[in-house]
């Protein structure tokens, strides 16, 4: 039906006309009008939710079914600012959603904001949103979880889908998922279990089962003991935490992997969570793991919970991996002579060895040399080969250069060193910009420049990037002096 829609304007007047809770003092006055009128209307209610669909407001009245609905207004109290952006508003009759708009409420609250309401049968996210989401006890805990509208956004469509499965007989239950994030704050853990959890139960606690991988792999629970808890579940719940991957847990984790590939359960539905790392090492060791979970049944979150990307797992972990055991072979052999001169402090290492008891003290310094010489050279490593994939050439004067420059930066480390986002600071804002300026200063035909000149990379571009990057990175800003009155 056309002809129908919302007006609604800012009220920063205390005194309501509706009853609110004394604390929610900032209203919205909303009118809904059908100029032409509608027929067999009970019952009226619009409901406001803000762009990441936190619900604002409610507004409901009930209506004589034996005369013409035209108009109906509602004060809708909150206890947040009704800030200047995006809302999104929809109508139910009779508790069907029907309509809905997206409002902008201006700056102002002088004026009324005027739109026109939408039929749900063209927008069938929207309906799935009021008619399945919107009303169930799971749906606020997103805005408790500060999770972002992209991820909600993208999180409503997948439901939707496998919603529509269901009711259209093609599946028997919500598929197994995936949920994984970038770190432990990334809220992975809340999506899976209260999320995710509570719609594939539909609110019903008893129906969901909360494990942990260690719980089975160390044998602090046995599986017999859990098998009769997740037979009568309807969601399980399973973190990946961050395991040593022996024989005995690698056997462990794919027979879980086998159990869901082959719906042991049948009723049951699946939903591993965990960071990047975590879940990428699982899937790297445990090789039944690999190939259950596709792009439609995971959600990736990112480090401020929206949508994250996909993670790429980085191939020299295992290389640097297996050069720490070239530098425990240089600790315990022939190469301990050259160590020794480099660190500096070996000689007073080797007195300490030489002393009865203090063997915490002596594991904990061991570790940190260790640690401090395999830092270094993964620097070192990161360097070379990001330099090398952008076909750039180190001389062999840069190279040592280069070398020096990452050990000085070693003796001065913070916690971001030898990662891969300082290498690429270094290579890029620092090494590649010295040369191009070398190379762009130093020649007098700009267009006839040799390709070659583009490509090497000098022992005067690592002095350069030494003097500019790791100065600039070196430098500290004052804190800004306190306003207000001192003692």
């Amino acid at each position: 039906m056309k002809n129908l829609f919302l007006r609604v304007k800012r009220n920063f007047d205390s005194n309501s006309n509706n009853f609110a809770p004394e604390y929610a003092d900032l209203h919205l006055d909303v009118e809904f009008s059908a100029p032409k009128g509608l027929e067999g209307v009970k019952e009226v209610s619009v409901r406001i939710y803000s762009a990441s669909y936190r619900l604002m407001g409610v507004g409901c009245t009930e209506h004589d079914a034996e005369r013409t609905f035209r108009k109906a207004c509602f004060d809708m109290a909150n206890d947040d600012l009704w800030d200047a952006g995006l809302y999104r508003a929809y109508v139910y009759i009779n508790g069907t959603p029907k309509w809905f708009c997206e409002l902008d409420l201006p700056v102002s609250s002088e004026y009324w904001t005027r739109k026109g309401l939408e039929s749900m049968n063209g927008h069938p996210l929207e309906m799935f949103f009021a008619e399945k989401l919107a009303m169930t006890n799971w749906w606020p805990k997103l805005h408790c979880g500060r999770f972002k509208e992209p991820l909600i956004r993208l999180l409503t469509e997948k439901l939707m889908i496998f919603s529509s499965e269901m009711e259209e007989k093609k599946a028997d239950k919500v598929p197994h998922l995936l949920v994984t994030g970038e770190g432990e704050n990334c809220g992975a853990k809340a999506l899976a279990s209260m999320i995710l959890g509570g719609f594939i139960t539909n609110d019903d606690v008893t129906k969901k089962y909360c494990l942990s991988l260690s719980e089975i792999t160390t044998g602090a629970y046995g599986w017999k003991n859990m098998e009769k808890e997740v037979a009568k579940s309807k969601a399980v719940i399973v973190e990946v935490p961050d395991l040593d991957y022996n024989d005995h847990t690698v056997n462990i984790v794919n027979l879980m992997a086998s159990m869901i590939r082959y719906d042991a359960f049948k009723d049951t539905t699946f939903v591993l969570h965990g960071t990047d790392r975590n879940i990428d090492m699982m899937m790297e060791k445990c090789i039944l793991m690999q190939g259950l979970f596709s792009d439609r049944t995971t959600l990736r979150l990112s480090s401020d919970r929206s949508v994250g990307v996909k993670y790429e797992y980085d191939g020299e972990e295992d290389e640097f991996m297996k050069a720490v055991g070239e530098l425990l072979d240089k600790e315990n052999g022939c190469g301990l002579e050259e160590t020794e001169n480099r660190t500096g402090y070996c000689k007073a290492e080797r007195k300490l060895e030489a002393m009865v008891g203090l063997q915490r003290l002596k594991d904990d310094m061991k570790e940190a040399r260790m640690m401090a010489m395999f830092n270094k050279k993964r620097a070192e490593w990161r360097s070379c080969r990001t330099l090398e994939a952008g076909n750039y050439r180190l001389t062999d004067e840069a190279h040592r250069c280069l070398a020096s420059l990452i050990e000085k930066a070693a003796a001065h480390r913070d916690e971001y060193f030898g990662n891969g986002r300082w290498v690429h600071n270094l290579i890029n804002q620092g090494i590649i910009k010295s040369m191009a300026r070398r190379v762009m200063s130093g020649s007098a035909a700009v267009k006839n420049i040799d390709i070659s000149l583009l490509c090497d990379i000098q022992e005067a571009d690592i002095i350069e990037a030494e003097r500019n990057f790791l100065s600039l990175k070196t430098s500290k800003i004052s804190s800004p002096r306190p306003i207000g009155f001192r003692a």
